[in-house]
């Protein structure tokens, strides 16, 4: 699959979507987010998650895959914080989030992989990703080494082949992916998650989005499955 305009379209189609919502869930259940509540504070960080999102589909555009990988980090700091904020056993790391705003800034994944498996919601990869990309985020020399790497392809066209295929990849699996899981935190409704309310009937992009990635991942599911029974191989 190659990235195309319809899909960049798209992908800011959703995005607007979700964030207006979230605007408009601040406004006027939070006081205009100045209430300090538990909603308040996931309404902040995933509105925080949504704007880096955005960031990461200009730095991908453009090519720029050695700055992908650092916002990419602040992304998943806002949502999984987000998400753990949503559950509401979280009051206590609310309101010290709220009081210290420079402070208390890193979720507690084991947490949140725990309330996942429990309430048998989508297993969303938390470790994994996220601790691959510490040393992209620092000046490491494998991090200056893909800088060089990048700079390196405006002059070499075969290294300007691999990073656009790079780049497709990126845009056409890793970002669906990653809207995906803030999407589905936007609009996901539980018993045990403060809810934020949005109405997802103004959210036709989203929504239709949520639902393709479901079913590719119901498909991906069944196929490794299929591979997996005897006599499949």
């Amino acid at each position: 699959m190659a990235f195309n305009a319809d899909m960049h379209r798209s992908y800011l189609s959703c995005l607007d979507e979700a964030e207006l919502e979230l605007l408009k869930a601040g406004t006027a259940r939070c006081n205009n987010l100045e209430d300090e509540s538990q909603l308040s504070a996931s309404i902040f960080l995933l509105v925080r998650a949504g704007s880096l999102l955005r960031s990461l589909l200009t730095i991908l555009v453009n090519g720029r895959l050695d700055a992908y990988e650092i916002v990419l980090r602040g992304f998943f700091e806002a949502w999984t914080l987000a998400f753990e904020l949503r559950i509401k056993e979280s009051q206590s790391k609310v309101a010290k989030w709220h009081k210290n705003p420079n402070k208390q800034g890193l979720a507690d994944k084991p947490h949140i992989q725990k309330f996942l498996g429990l309430n048998g919601l989508p297993n969303f990869p938390l470790a994994d990703p996220y601790d691959s990309m510490s040393a992209a985020t620092h000046a490491t020399k494998s991090a200056a080494k893909k800088s060089v790497c990048i700079a390196s392809a405006l002059y070499d066209p075969e290294a300007q082949a691999s990073l656009d295929e790079a780049k497709n990849t990126y845009l056409t699996r890793a970002f669906p992916e990653n809207m995906h899981r803030y999407i589905w935190t936007v609009v996901a409704e539980h018993p045990d998650l403060v809810s934020i309310g949005t109405n997802v009937s103004a959210m036709p992009k989203a929504m239709q989005f949520l639902m393709w990635m479901d079913r590719a991942k119901s498909q991906l599911d069944s196929q490794a499955a299929a591979r997996t029974l005897p006599g499949s191989g």
